[in-house]
């Protein structure tokens, strides 16, 4: 009998493993080769390819000409290259480490060319003009206008602003961006920036505003309220500060009229101004924000694109200057006409319907009484969702209708923004409302707000378009 036979079952079964790992060992140590192998590289293949990036880039650079190569080589630029020449600063342009804001030939004929004559003999002119188109480093469009106010090499600033996807230098557009050189990056422009006369640099909002050209009504404006030099003296401040095109929109008549107004044109001014700096980021967040001029201006982030201010849309964000930041609007902001109380604020801003129902429960005296409170007020479509039958019961039912309305009343001023983060507020009739938000609309008892953070006397106001019904009912 074979003695191996005779053994106990769990000292063969420890054999037949053991066998087993010795048959497996060296086909171990070859897959862990063979995966050593194959492992290598990959770990290695982010640093190669970085590495491999790193020398691409440097031999593109190198292939690259200079700054005046790539003008020359463009075909745009005949008379900013006979410029640099005549003010012999072909050189610098060729070996320093810059940004050129480059005029087109076009943008130089504009001037007419009796000037360009007299700017090629007058080379301290000349030299000056064209160094108000060169920075003293390479920054490409994203880095301009995050700075806003960039120092070019003749010594003053340029502003930088972005508009609808253009970017603009000093009011004027770049037509074409980001070209790279070996030594530089060059912007084009449409137009010849011109310094101002004289050492002016930008120490305020005033200065910001008059550099970058297109806000000549406004500037007239706050010349004619004598708010010029609170804006140039005074802050930190945020202005929303609509361009002359904005301006014009009101007509020519409303513009006269409102400058040989200066109260009233001192009122629309101040609306547009808030007594600190406010990215607009944390505009949107808050969702309204308190001006010099007393009343709430309302701010939303529409379909998740473009900041509006009230009805105005934004045109530019988070201009910076020394003493506060701009933000740039394409319409004209109106402060709302002076209400008395939260009903008559409730009726400019179009709910009818709620006011009657106030008034006819009763709750008109009450409410104007009340102090500080937060209103989720249905508008008149709203209501009308409900059927004339249904408005026709509670108007014939006061105790009722006083339970509904109270039910849309908090206490307390609440902005839009602490619905949100309370989540749950507890009205004047007893019950709670809650809030609900996931990055779209809020919704208040079920409800959109459609219309958030409208100031009125000892109230905010947030119109909604549904109306809200207690658990009770």
């Amino acid at each position: 009998m074979n003695p191996s036979s005779t053994a106990p079952s769990g000292q063969l079964a420890r054999s037949a493993v053991a066998n087993r790992a010795s048959l497996l060992t060296p086909f171990r140590r070859r897959m862990r080769g063979l995966m050593a192998v194959m492992l290598v590289p990959a770990l290695l293949a982010p640093a190669a390819a970085a590495q491999a990036e790193l020398w691409w880039e440097t031999a593109q650079r190198k292939a690259r000409g200079s700054l005046v190569d790539l003008l020359e080589d463009d075909g745009r630029f005949g008379t900013l290259l006979a410029a640099l020449d005549a003010a012999e600063l072909t050189e610098a342009v060729e070996t320093g480490s810059l940004t050129v804001f480059a005029p087109t030939d076009e943008a130089f004929a504009a001037l007419g060319q009796e000037t360009i004559d007299a700017l090629l003999e007058d080379k301290p002119t000349l030299t000056d003009i064209l160094l108000y188109h060169v920075v003293g480093e390479p920054l490409r469009t994203r880095k301009l206008v995050r700075r806003s106010t960039v120092e070019t090499l003749q010594g003053q600033d340029v502003v930088v602003v972005h508009e609808k996807g253009t970017v603009r230098i000093n009011g004027i557009r770049a037509i074409d961006t980001n070209l790279r050189a070996r030594n530089g990056i060059a912007h084009v422009i449409e137009e010849v920036l011109l310094p101002p006369d004289g050492e002016e640099p930008i120490e305020n909002l005033v200065d910001v505003l008059e550099r970058d050209g297109r806000f000549g009504t406004l500037l007239a404006a706050l010349d004619a309220t004598g708010l010029t030099e609170t804006l140039e003296n005074g802050g930190p401040f945020t202005v929303f500060a609509p361009t002359d095109e904005a301006f014009a929109d009101l007509g020519q008549d409303t513009i006269d009229a409102l400058l040989d107004d200066p109260d009233t044109l001192r009122e629309i001014l101040l609306f547009h101004v808030l007594g600190e700096e406010k990215r607009a980021a944390k505009l949107v967040i808050a969702g309204t924000a308190e001006t010099l001029q007393g009343d709430s201006v309302g701010i939303r982030l529409e379909n998740f694109r473009r900041i509006v201010v009230e009805d105005a849309p934004v045109l530019t964000v988070n201009v910076k200057a020394p003493n506060g930041i701009a933000h740039i609007l394409d319409a004209v902001l109106l402060p709302p006409p002076p209400a008395d109380n939260v009903l008559d604020r409730l009726s400019d801003e179009g709910y009818t319907t709620l006011v009657a129902a106030i008034e006819a429960a009763g709750l008109a005296e009450a409410l104007a009484s009340l102090g500080p409170v937060t209103i989720f007020a249905p508008t008149n479509e709203a209501f009308a969702a409900l059927g004339q039958e249904t408005i026709d019961a509670l108007l014939a039912d006061p105790p009722a209708l006083q339970e509904i309305l109270l039910y849309h009343v908090a206490a307390e001023e609440k902005r839009l923004i602490d619905v949100i983060v309370e989540r749950e507020l507890t009205t004047l009739q007893g019950k709670s409302v809650r809030s609900f938000w996931f990055f779209g609309p809020v919704f208040v008892g079920g409800q959109k707000v459609i219309d958030p953070n409208v100031s009125a006397p000892d109230a905010i106001v947030h119109g909604i378009d549904g109306v809200l019904i207690p658990p009770s009912h």
